[in-house]
């Protein structure tokens, strides 16, 4: 369907204000947000308008149909909106046009108020958000930005302001952005790279938004492009696989410590600070933690988080700052160089082994050798070679094959069905000590599948990744874990 205008605004009545009140809060965000798209694209924009008919929260299928011709979306979430009628039908019915592959449009959700997760319509869930409030950590409230400068925000609306008109005006029309705005238009070249720009915490999401933008002008790919699933083992999986197409990670760290999935006791910032950090004890990814300056730490969990960060930081190839956003900007071009080198030599080393199949490293228990069949299946589909050790010969050659197994493999898979806790526990501390049998790339990917005849049992850790063969994505997720980690 081709767009009739080319922006519109999915809101609710609360957002909207009423005609007997002052300037509301969407009002200035088109008065301020309208004409710096226009600027950018050089030409007047067609924007759809509504007035509310009523003062009552309601569905209006006029404004539905009409906002279905629009091109670019800017929905305003906040606490009331998620609970609106107007807000979430809207939503549904434009869903059910992009299923339907009728429409091209896209959403730019704008946060007025910290929104749980869950309550996010999931139409906008995969989008990059635009967090208009930050938090006052000495009072411990949140604060809606505002261009008056009544509560002290101006400036980090403004900022904010410019990414969201940049990021509209780039996807409207990039080939009509007038010549000191050619930074928008992807810059495919040789020094592109590919850099993994972490989640962060509520309070660090403007910085994010702030680097992200910058990195963008220099025409860098960044990851992830769509928020990480907020569930166990596809969270871990998820990241693996990103990091594995990246030569720079950059983490934000703030006062706050984030975000929990759903199957853990860790944020997911910790969680992406400790998958990247095997990347770059690997000697494979350049990584950059930044920490503002004098920076209150208000959770006791995320206060031994930096504690943890500043004491114990293993790899060489990971850079520590603390001090002002400026600081990490400033030291970004020489990480990038560095990135870039590093990637020049692994490029070299898959040179030499690209002929060379992954290996895993399937371990078991022998009662459970007629059990493994479909995790050797899919392993073999995914173009491993599969390494097992036979039990059958005697307990020297046992140890001879397991050591050199743990030199080669590319990951190791624990399939536990029929063995004890204590064989699990017992085979999951001797993958951990792998560097112990000669093992010179310390990061291995470590998976343990919950076979069916233990789908009653919980596991946990924070070493392994976890799959139950019990469920019905099983084949997917044990395919999308291989895929995480391969060459």
């Amino acid at each position: 369907m081709l767009a009739k205008f080319d922006i519109g605004f999915n809101f609710s009545v609360f957002d909207a204000g009423t005609a007997t009140s002052s300037k509301s809060w969407l009002l200035e965000l088109k008065e301020h947000l309208i004409p710096k798209i226009e600027v950018l694209l050089d030409r007047e924009i067609t924007v759809l308008e509504v007035k509310s008919k009523n003062s009552l929260d309601r569905f209006e299928p006029e404004y539905c149909s009409e906002l279905k011709k629009v091109a670019a979306i800017i929905s305003i979430l906040s606490f009331k909106s998620v609970r609106s009628d107007k807000f979430t039908v809207e939503l549904e019915e434009i869903s059910k046009e992009l299923l339907n592959g009728d429409s091209n449009m896209k959403f730019f959700p704008v946060l007025r108020q910290p929104v749980p997760v869950e309550l996010v319509p999931l139409v906008l869930s995969s989008d990059i958000q635009y967090p208009f409030f930050k938090k006052d950590e000495e009072s411990n409230t949140v604060l809606e930005m505002s261009p008056s400068n009544y509560n002290n925000t101006s400036r980090e609306y403004d900022e904010l302001l410019e990414i969201l008109a940049s990021d509209i005006a780039k996807f409207l029309n990039k080939d009509s952005i007038q010549t000191n705005h050619r930074w928008m238009e992807n810059k495919p070249d040789e020094k592109n790279l590919t850099i993994y720009l972490a989640e962060a915490a509520e309070d660090q999401l403007v910085a994010r938004e702030t680097i992200r933008r910058d990195l963008l002008k220099q025409g860098y790919t960044i990851i992830p492009r769509t928020n990480i699933v907020q569930r166990m083992p596809s969270c871990q999986m998820e990241i693996s696989r990103n990091m594995q197409q990246c030569n720079l990670a950059i983490h934000l760290l703030g006062g706050i410590y984030g975000t929990v999935p759903e199957g853990t006791a860790r944020s997911l910032a910790e969680i992406q600070n400790d998958i990247s950090e095997e990347f770059s004890v690997d000697n494979s990814l350049t990584k950059i933690i930044w920490i503002p300056k004098n920076v209150k730490l208000t959770d006791e969990r995320q206060k031994l988080l930096i504690e943890d960060l500043r004491s114990s930081i293993k790899s060489e190839n990971t850079t520590l700052i603390e001090g002002e956003l400026t600081e990490l900007q400033s030291l970004l071009p020489s990480k990038i160089e560095e990135a870039r080198k590093l990637l020049n030599s692994k490029k070299v080393e898959m040179n030499d082994s690209e002929s060379k199949p992954n290996k895993v490293y399937l371990i078991a228990d022998v009662a459970d050798s007629s059990n493994i069949q479909e995790v050797y299946t899919i392993c073999k589909l995914e173009g491993c070679e599969v390494l097992q050790i036979d039990p059958n010969v005697d307990e020297s050659e046992i140890r001879l094959a397991h050591s050199r197994s743990l030199q080669n493999c590319d990951a190791v898979i624990l399939y536990f069905a029929s063995g004890s806790t204590n064989w699990l526990q017992s085979r999951s501390r001797d993958l951990l000590r792998a560097t112990s049998y000669g093992r010179a790339n310390k990061s291995m990917p470590k998976l343990i599948v919950r076979g069916k005849e233990k789908s009653a049992i919980q596991l946990k850790s924070k070493d392994f990744d976890l799959i139950a063969e019990s469920s019905s994505d099983f084949s997917l997720e044990l395919k999308n874990w291989i895929e995480s980690w391969k060459n």
